[in-house]
């Protein structure tokens, strides 16, 4: 899926495909643009990005 995409926005670069995308995906994916990301090595860049934006925050209780 990355393949077709990349292939895609590559082939629309004025913006049309990333605006569908958000409109279509908008409760489900967030688009966003790539940004650089500076880490001492890949594994500490992953885990510190993970516990910035996927685990749930310290002291939060999880119901289920």
């Amino acid at each position: 899926m990355e393949s077709e995409l990349r292939m895609r926005f590559q082939a629309e670069p004025d913006g049309r495909l990333m605006q569908l995308l958000s409109e279509a995906l908008s409760l489900n994916v967030q688009m966003t643009e790539a940004k650089a990301y500076l880490a001492e090595s890949i594994p500490a860049g992953v885990e510190e990005l993970m516990r910035l934006y996927v685990d749930p925050p310290r002291g939060s209780v999880c119901r289920g």
